[in-house]
């Protein structure tokens, strides 16, 4: 079989984790950031940081990457 036609561990699949953790390090990174800046360009700034290295690191780690964030979140909770 192609590499290309790797459906267990192909392409797809760095790409779904990449863009998930895009996601979840964008809406993190504005919640955080809408705490510690008054300016809305450095929120920004912030969110697009922390997506880009959420989306790497939850491609790098993989499941050890999102039960860190779901540990953190629940740790946390009282802050929502």
């Amino acid at each position: 079989m192609k590499p290309e036609k790797n459906y267990v561990s192909g392409e797809h699949h760095y790409k779904t984790r990449f863009w998930c953790g895009m996601v979840a390090g964008g809406g993190l990174g504005a919640w955080i950031g809408g705490g510690l800046f008054q300016s809305g360009w450095l929120v920004l700034a912030f969110s697009v940081g922390a997506s880009v290295v959420c989306g790497l690191m939850a491609d790098h780690w993989r499941d050890g990457f999102w039960d860190f964030v779901l540990e953190l979140l629940t740790s946390f909770w009282w802050w929502w």
